[in-house]
């Protein structure tokens, strides 16, 4: 182990060690009048990070270490009347997935709603679009550091995969299709939950219509849709939690779909080529006598018209993003500590093979007032089926220490 291994390992069980434990807590609340109330929440995902990286395409995997911010957003929602509400965020944080590269204030949601009831409800604007559960769970309430790698597969953002907890694009995978923010879509939702009593269970629905993404001189829409079965209790709501901290006794099953015609050109023919990706998941939380039990795991198909080509100039053929995968996650937690592992497999069309990999994980969450403050340390180990961009090197490690604030 290096020696900044070892130290980052001593500010993380010293940290832990000296922290108390508080009370789980909200944004800050405004009312207005009878029905109208403003709620102002900030997210704060910082860390120190160590890995490996292809800083300059030409020397291979350079070791890197830096303390970086993941998510610094502000969020503003708001309950206008009994049936009209509103959400915006922004972000003023540094994000490898954003096609412009800025780190100065962008808008991630901007969306009204209208309930109708529990079962119908209605989001308008720019919001994240419904698919895989990993996408549809809160940045807010995740179990592990950050989302699976293949969580990326989708349009939303941008057909690639990422690795080292989500802090680097993995190349060799981008199909290089993008919006102008690779973070949400334009378009409507209705969502709703529809309780089967009789069985304990209930059936949660989304569908809905997008902008996506348009091929030069195309104007096709995206269409996409989920349905989650929970036996046991509900999870209401838009999004899902990653955990529920042993709060919440479910099974969820859920199947999401997503497609758009046209959303990128084969870069010699000059085709036009159509996404498809579909998903089916499982999740369960399982209160025990000492602590609970969380599993999750996913199984994904992405298509992008079978072409071997680019479809966007300069960035890896489409063969080497499409193809199909598994993730798999599960923790325990016992009082405030909750030890976790994952593992994440895609095996892309490429005759090569290059785009494939598996990824391991593991680490420990110390919640030190739940979902809204905790802190996190984690190793991943990504294999890469072939050598990483231009490098000789087929494996990255990396090592994160991070502080959650969710508020």
């Amino acid at each position: 182990m290096q020696l900044r291994n070892l130290w980052a390992g001593i500010l993380f069980g010293a940290i832990v060690s000296a922290l108390p434990v508080c009370a789980a807590f909200a944004g800050a609340e405004l009312k207005f009048g009878e029905n109208a109330v403003i709620d102002l929440g900030v997210r704060l995902h910082g860390f120190y990070v160590q890995t490996e990286e292809d800083t300059d395409s030409v020397s291979g995997l350079e070791s890197v270490d830096d303390f970086r911010v993941r998510r610094a957003r502000l969020l503003l929602n708001g309950s206008l009347s009994k049936i009209m509400a509103m959400g915006l965020q922004t972000e003023f944080a540094d994000d490898p997935f954003v096609s412009t590269g800025s780190a100065a204030g962008r808008l991630i949601d901007a969306y009204g709603m209208l309930t109708l009831s529990e079962q119908a409800q209605f989001m308008l604007g720019k919001h994240m679009a419904p698919g895989m559960r990993t996408q549809l769970t809160s940045a807010a309430a995740m179990m592990t550091i950050d989302r699976p790698g293949l969580a990326y597969k989708s349009i939303t953002w941008g057909c690639r995969s990422v690795y080292g907890f989500g802090n680097a694009v993995y190349t060799d995978s981008d199909s290089g299709l993008r919006d102008e923010e690779d973070l949400r879509d334009t378009g409507i939702t209705l969502f709703g939950t529809l309780d089967i009593p009789e069985q304990n269970n209930a059936l949660k629905y989304y569908g809905g219509i997008y902008n996506g993404i348009n091929a030069p001189g195309e104007d096709s829409n995206r269409f996409a849709g989920r349905v989650q079965l929970n036996m046991g209790e509900a999870e209401k709501g838009y999004f899902d939690n990653g955990t529920y901290l042993g709060k919440k006794q479910t099974i969820a099953v859920g199947y999401g779909y997503d497609t758009q015609k046209a959303v990128g050109r084969d870069a010699v023919s000059g085709e036009a080529v159509d996404y498809r990706l579909y998903s089916i998941d499982f999740f369960s939380e399982s209160p025990l006598d000492q602590g609970s039990l969380t599993v999750e795991g996913g199984y994904v198909d992405l298509s992008l018209g079978g072409t071997s080509r680019a479809l966007v100039s300069g960035r890896a053929p489409a063969s080497q993003t499409e193809g199909h995968g598994v993730y798999a996650q599960a923790g325990y937690l016992q009082q405030n500590i909750q030890p976790w592992i994952g593992y994440e497999r895609w095996n892309s069309e490429a005759d090569t093979e290059k785009g494939s990999y598996y990824v391991y994980r593991f680490g420990l969450t110390y919640y030190v007032a739940a979902h809204n403050a905790n802190i996190k340390g984690g190793y991943e180990i990504f294999n890469a089926r072939e050598p990483v961009g231009s490098s000789s090197d087929d494996k990255i490690k990396t090592l994160l220490v991070g502080v959650f604030i969710n508020y």
